[in-house]
């Protein structure tokens, strides 16, 4: 039988659709010197980089980059962050959502 107190080896994954937008929750992931102790990582897939920045603009005041925005070989354009609410982020571009 599993230790259920010793959960650091297991990766737990979902999507959901909300309103359409496709969003990734994930327990860890990012740079873990940056990360604070959160357990849900939220990641959203946007259409395009205009959408991905337009809603980048809005919650970036206050917040932590994990890491700055950049070219991924899966993605145009991808950034993590942490809110000024404590909600671990990652924004990715997937143009043929």
């Amino acid at each position: 039988m599993p230790d259920e107190n010793n959960n650091d080896n297991r990766i737990a994954h979902a999507v959901m659709y909300i309103h359409g937008q496709k969003i990734f929750l994930n327990d860890r992931f990012g740079n873990k010197d940056k990360s604070s102790d959160i357990a849900v990582h939220l990641i959203i897939l946007f259409k395009n980089t205009e959408e991905l920045l337009t809603c980048y603009e809005i919650m970036k005041p206050d917040s932590t980059i994990i890491d700055p925005m950049t070219e991924l070989p899966y993605s145009k354009l991808a950034v993590q962050f942490i809110d000024k609410y404590g909600v671990q982020w990652g924004f990715m571009v997937q143009e043929e959502i």
